[in-house]
């Protein structure tokens, strides 16, 4: 148990190296409830439209597993890249609208969490 401590804590402080770089480029998309930071919880109805919305308990593994993925993701995309050069795709994330954000607005209003999404 205590080895695997001391891994999760060695990837937790590179996780953090991680996410301190990625929000230097600009990189990094915060999806947080603003200054509590957490990640939002969704109630949806029987039509899947959201009725309430709560802030999760937040715990620094969940920011080391989430950098840890984003790190995967790119590994892969690096791989596919390399092998398949003229036929791989990019994704580039556009800037969202202010309008579209008004949906959204609302459902966290209603459920207490206030949002800035400039």
């Amino acid at each position: 148990v205590s080895s695997l401590k001391q891994d999760l804590q060695i990837l937790t402080r590179l996780a953090r190296k991680l996410r301190k770089d990625r929000e230097e480029i600009g990189g990094a998309v915060d999806l947080s409830s603003g200054d509590l930071g957490s990640e939002l919880k969704f109630v949806l109805d029987d039509q899947g439209q959201p009725t309430r919305v709560s802030a999760k308990k937040e715990m620094e593994i969940h920011h080391t597993i989430a950098e840890m993925m984003i790190m995967a993701n790119q590994s892969v995309a690096n791989k596919i890249f390399e092998s398949f050069p003229a036929s791989a795709l990019l994704r580039i994330h556009q800037t969202v609208q202010e309008d579209r954000f008004e949906d959204l607005k609302g459902a966290l209003k209603a459920g207490g969490v206030s949002f800035d999404g400039s």
